[in-house]
């Protein structure tokens, strides 16, 4: 489920950053995105084992499934491993 101002974004930077990643988790979405100027080769995501609880729901944590991922980018010759988390919601 991407939300109405993460597309914005994206959209807004697609011109300089052509390639883009979502990292899916969780019912809400994870809040990981990797956008990059060079083509993302592959990607990698692992959960968080704790993710808060569902009786916060003022925090939104566990519905949104927090994560870790990992990107590989090759670039201008470089192979570059780019890492990207969402730790807390408030």
């Amino acid at each position: 489920m991407l939300l109405v101002m993460d597309c914005y974004i994206v959209e807004q930077v697609s011109y300089i950053f052509p390639y883009r990643h979502h990292f899916h988790s969780g019912y809400t979405s994870s809040g990981t995105y990797l956008v990059s100027r060079w083509k993302i080769q592959s990607t990698l995501i692992h959960r968080y084992s704790l993710n808060g609880f569902p009786h916060h729901i003022h925090r939104g944590d566990w519905f949104g499934g927090k994560v870790v991922g990992l990107a590989e980018i090759i670039g201008e010759g470089y192979r570059l491993c780019v890492y990207t988390t969402h730790v807390s919601s408030f």
